[in-house]
């Protein structure tokens, strides 16, 4: 029934949507230009009121026609800070404290995403906005203030509204920590004060970790995730603004809450079912393939192409959903993609490539193969993008990057070695993981090779943090090259460039200055130094020595 009544209410789009956007084309201006096509632009007027000198006097707007992921976030995207002004009493403002911009975004060919950000503070996040739209924004962040006018006010108030609902029943969810056996839960309350503490929690009127064990018990759990799914209301919310919105944000908003609700329920029952098999299982795994049949393979919905192509999360359960038949099926994501329509297939193909690039150990090999075969307009481009950015054998745009003595240190420095950029960032516990854990064992292996430098870069924006944490040697150690971005942190320019949106992060480079490799070489130090020796023996071979 649950199924019947959201197919129920799904109704097609029934005139073919220009959504493939020019990666470059998008804009914002403080003003509109003569000649402008409006019909290709939307304006947004955003007010807030500044209560003292120490907040924010700029905003952050932020546009994508595709978001391909947290790990791929600046890919894409065009971003731009612009300064807020005082308002003027004619405007009915006062003068002393509200702040107002009014932003033209301009190119606008189809749905996008947009996000308004009041520095660490982003009241408005990824809305779904469209060309022609005109809408009035009134932000309080800190007091959890956004309210919308204008013509186009119903579209963000639905979303606004849908989100607040999703929020609820999170918060009414425990926080889930799940554990293969009785042992292993065991071992886990016996670390430090765990036991205590967690005992304390449950007397507490308050929040609780969840521990689950891995077992037939695990599938109450997720029966009752599906009953708690609050689909009826998300529908009906939705339902009381179809009259209200076009029916192209309509559809694609509903795609994208469908995405939204499920995905958590398929990445659970994709984990268990991994898990499960790894311990041998077998009655487990079958009640969880059972389960599957049931809940997880019947999820299916009808939405024009158009519309797939424009809902990023829909996009994403969809994704998450080929990965649970993959795991199932014991067959390659590719290979269950192929169930889609071909624009479809390539679109996530596509996707899932650009938002797991900086993971993938053979990203530069899967990408070429995906460009021998993807034409799909929306997607070809990005590809392209990212293949001649960060694909191996690409040059490297040369960095400048500021050393411990105050000196600007340059990729051309070290022309004809093999280069290995650690990107790290105090506070990131990854990062401490990741550098005792395997690092430090790779640098004590190469430390006396010439013909390799490993370079740990701080994305600190304080000089005396970053200096402390080298000291600290946690993160590094003085026996490598140890730069920091210059105190701009992520907006380094040879960041974005090479879309390092999160830490830790690697690049390989060899001696003429190519890409070997971006991200998936967080390994462990016997695998990674066995990638290394690797590049090196290339390198050796093309200077023609023999070993």
């Amino acid at each position: 029934m649950r199924r019947l009544m959201i197919l129920g209410v799904l109704m097609m789009v029934a005139g073919k949507v220009a959504i493939a956007q020019s990666i470059q084309g998008m804009g914002f201006e403080d003003s509109i230009p003569d000649g402008q096509d409006m019909g290709k632009s939307a304006l947004i007027y955003f007010k807030y009121i500044k209560y003292s000198d120490r907040e924010p006097d700029t905003l952050k707007v932020s546009l994508w026609s595709h978001y391909f992921g947290q790990l791929a976030s600046t890919e894409g995207q065009v971003s731009k800070r612009i300064p807020l002004r005082k308002g003027s009493m004619l405007e009915g403002l006062f003068p002393s404290n509200d702040q107002v911009i009014t932003v033209n975004v301009s190119d606008l060919q189809g749905p996008s995403y947009i996000s308004l950000s009041l520095s660490s503070n982003e009241p408005f996040n990824k809305y779904l906005i469209f060309p022609g739209d005109s809408i009035k924004i009134y932000a309080q962040p800190f007091r959890n203030i956004l309210t919308f006018g204008g013509p186009t006010a119903p579209l963000f108030e639905c979303q606004r509204a849908l989100n607040n609902l999703r929020l609820a029943y999170s918060f009414k969810k425990a926080t889930r920590y799940t554990q293969r056996s009785q042992s292993s839960l065991e071992e886990f309350l016996e670390k430090d004060n765990n036991r205590r503490i967690y005992q304390q929690a449950q007397q507490n009127f308050g929040e609780v970790l969840s521990l689950p064990i891995l077992d037939e018990s695990y599938l109450e759990l997720l029966q009752s995730e599906v009953e708690q799914i609050p689909i009826d209301k998300t529908l009906l919310l939705l339902d009381s603004y179809q009259s209200q919105i076009p029916k192209e944000a309509y559809e694609i908003i509903l795609a994208n809450e469908i995405g939204l609700l499920y995905d958590r329920l398929v990445l659970d029952w994709t984990q268990a079912y991994r898990q499960a098999k790894q311990v041998g299982n077998s009655g487990f795994v079958e009640k969880l393939e059972a389960f599957y049949a049931q809940e997880i393979e019947t999820l299916r919905f009808e939405f024009e192409k158009e519309t797939v192509l424009a809902a990023t999360y829909y996009q994403d359960f969809l994704i998450n959903q080929s990965k649970a038949l993959s795991q199932l099926k014991n067959q390659p994501l590719f290979v269950s993609l192929e169930n889609y329509p071909n624009e479809v297939r390539d679109f996530l193909i596509g996707k899932y490539i650009i938002g797991n690039f900086s993971k993938l150990s053979n990203g530069s090999e899967i990408l070429e193969k995906a460009l021998g075969s993807i034409e799909e307009p929306s997607i070809r481009p990005y590809l392209e993008r990212l293949y001649h950015r960060q694909g191996a054998g690409q040059p490297i745009e040369n960095f400048a990057f500021e050393n411990l003595k105050g000196e600007m240190v340059r990729l051309e420095d070290f022309k004809g070695k093999t280069v290995f950029l650690d990107f790290w960032f105090t506070g990131c516990k990854a990062c401490i993981n990741f550098y005792e854990g395997s690092l430090h064992s790779v640098e004590e292996h190469f430390k006396d090779n010439k013909d390799f430098v490993m370079i740990s870069i701080s994305m600190d924006k304080d000089r005396k943090m970053w200096e402390k944490s080298v000291a600290g040697g946690r993160y590094t150690s003085s026996s490598v090259v140890n730069l920091y971005t210059n105190g701009e942190g992520f907006d380094h320019a040879f960041l974005k460039q090479y879309n390092i949106v999160g830490a830790p992060h690697q690049l390989l480079i060899d001696g003429d200055g190519r890409m070997v490799q971006s991200g998936g070489l967080q390994l462990r130090s016997e695998e990674l130094i066995g990638v290394l020796e690797g590049v090196l023996g290339k390198e050796e071979g093309k200077r023609g020595i023999s070993y």
